[in-house]
């Protein structure tokens, strides 16, 4: 029972690692798009003058900032979130490999406090065995004494 809770704490502890890393590549293509975009933003600028250039670098602009909050949303969001639920699962793992190994040590101690029950009742079967041989040999000593006293022989 606690090695399947081990067992299956730390799958649960794997998948959550891998919803973060899923999070966290999101939040980096988010950031990456938007710095696409400010680059592309920045090239029109940079370049040929235009007419259409300063309506396609606001919007390259606002798409930009579109992505930074998207990232900046996950980060503070889903990513807290999951990093908040990653950290319960591995406290949780933590105390029960605790339980687990103080659970061994009871159990331990049980073991120990059995093999020395066995020996001592050994030690008491073995005193009763020899107090029953010794009224078995007082018995037959005292029947032969009656029997001297009777005088039979």
């Amino acid at each position: 029972m606690a090695k399947s809770g081990v067992q299956q704490i730390e799958g649960q502890i794997k998948q959550e690692e891998k919803k973060l890393q899923e999070i966290e590549e999101r939040i980096d293509s988010y950031t990456a798009k938007a710095r696409e975009l400010r680059h592309m933003a920045y090239t029109l600028q940079a370049g040929e003058p235009h007419p259409d250039n300063p309506a396609k670098i606001a919007d390259l602009q606002r798409q930009a900032h579109y992505y930074d909050s998207l990232a900046e949303k996950a980060t503070h969001t889903e990513r807290h979130n999951q990093l908040y639920s990653l950290n319960i699962l591995k406290e949780n793992a933590v105390r029960l490999r605790h339980t687990i190994n103080h659970n061994k040590a009871i159990l331990a101690r049980y073991y120990q406090e059995v093999e020395e029950a066995k020996l001592r009742a050994a030690k008491m079967i073995e005193d009763a065995d020899r107090k029953v041989i010794d009224a078995q040999y007082l018995i037959k000593e005292q029947e032969k004494e009656l029997l001297d006293l009777e005088g039979v022989e």
